[in-house]
């Protein structure tokens, strides 16, 4: 169901005014009547949209990581997530860089928890995928953590590089265990 229009105004309104208090002032520091004013919206309409000022940036996030979910990320090979994952994170790592900021940084590791799971549906054999898919998002949350840190000193593409090296052993070694799973199921 689609959104009502006011709704979604009301919602960019937040978001940006948001993300530019938070160019000059820490997430603590900021309140939802300060977010309101800067918006130019009631405090009303706020609560009607949101729980906490965390839902503002986390509905955001979402709607980025959905740009991942248009994609059947279990028929991709690793270097094309991880080019997707590398274009998206180049795209918005100022918005990234704010939940970082605010300490909203383990939503992101939650939410590529379900990414990678995602990925890997065709592992589910797998009698420890549900380690590996944390571990791997772990690893990607924190490669994109000293990114952010470091200021985004390297390209999307330098950035895919990066994932497949450190990523491909890993890969690797799930891909032959589960080989080994399915040929002793078989026999």
């Amino acid at each position: 169901m689609k959104e009502d229009a006011r709704i979604t105004q009301s919602k960019a309104l937040l978001l940006d005014a948001f993300l530019l208090l938070l160019e000059y002032k820490s997430f603590d520091e900021i309140s939802i009547s300060e977010l309101c004013r800067k918006a130019g919206i009631s405090r009303q309409t706020f609560y009607s949209n949101y729980k906490n000022k965390e839902d503002v940036l986390l509905e955001h996030l979402d709607d980025i990581l959905n740009e991942f979910y248009i994609h059947n990320l279990s028929k991709l090979e690793y270097d094309e997530v991880f080019h997707i994952l590398s274009v998206i994170f180049t795209k918005y790592h100022h918005f990234l860089q704010s939940l970082f900021r605010a300490n909203l940084d383990f939503q992101i590791m939650f939410r590529f928890e379900r990414l990678v799971q995602q990925m890997n549906s065709e592992f589910q054999d797998h009698s420890h995928i549900e380690y590996f898919n944390c571990f791997f998002a772990g690893g990607i949350h924190l490669v994109l953590r000293k990114w952010l840190l470091l200021g985004t000193p390297i390209t999307a593409t330098q950035l895919t590089s990066v994932f497949k090296q450190i990523s491909a052993p890993v890969v690797s070694n799930l891909r032959q265990t589960e080989k080994q799973i399915r040929s002793q199921s078989t026999e």
